[in-house]
């Protein structure tokens, strides 16, 4: 049987709930992209070099460290 199929009936309201906020999730993920591209990722590297891949995960990395200290701002009201 298909899990999926099952799910939808069993849960149906759960099923679109879910489904809703990955369309949302996906028109959001591609709005993004047609803003920055994906030299904005890559940081104008090229991504099938080794040295460049590195590179553009660290800058990734260093990104995420922002958005995770705007959320503790934002849960806590204060800078931890």
């Amino acid at each position: 049987m298909d899990p999926v199929k099952i799910f939808e009936k069993e849960y149906p309201e759960l099923s679109k709930e879910f489904k809703d906020i990955q369309d949302e999730m996906y028109k959001m993920f591609a709005a993004k992209h047609l803003d920055y591209g994906l030299q904005n990722i890559s940081l104008g590297g090229d991504l099938t070099n080794e040295n460049d891949k590195k590179f553009s995960l660290t800058g990734l990395a260093i990104r995420l460290t922002d958005k995770i200290s705007r959320l503790r701002i934002f849960l806590t009201g204060y800078n931890i």
